[in-house]
């Protein structure tokens, strides 16, 4: 729990409450995570009931295996890589929220001062719906 309610806090349940409001049942969105981990660059993601169903690399078109896969987040747990910086008081955390649908467009996240290559940059392009598209 915490102990009064920081901005970021009020930020990010206002953030979510706009995306709960706005999430289809199933989405796509263009995903890129650079750090000193392996980078995921232009991944165009597709969710579908909060589960990631397909991930593909945009420039080559080529599916990324389940186990690749599973390291990347719906936008939901993106909410909750969010939320978890927030409570371990992460020592610098940037996000955009997108001012309609409230899904993170950018998160600038570095967990330590003290570490030099902890910084995470995650950036979603692109979220649509195609819970219409037939099929």
């Amino acid at each position: 729990s915490v102990c009064g309610t920081s901005p970021e806090i009020m930020e990010l349940s206002a953030a979510r409450e706009r995306w709960a409001d706005s999430e289809p049942a199933e989405y796509q969105f263009n995903y890129t995570r650079s750090c000193f981990c392996p980078a995921l660059t232009n991944i165009r993601v597709t969710v579908r009931n909060g589960v990631v169903i397909s991930a593909r690399v945009i420039a080559t078109g080529v599916e990324l295996s389940p186990t690749e896969r599973a390291d990347i987040p719906t936008i939901d747990g993106l909410f909750d890589v969010i939320e978890s910086a927030i409570d371990q008081r992460a020592h610098e955390l940037r996000v955009s929220y997108d001012a309609q649908m409230g899904f993170p467009m950018s998160i600038v996240l570095d967990y330590r001062e003290t570490i030099a290559d902890d910084e995470v940059f995650y950036e979603v392009k692109e979220v649509m719906s195609t819970a219409l598209s037939g099929g």
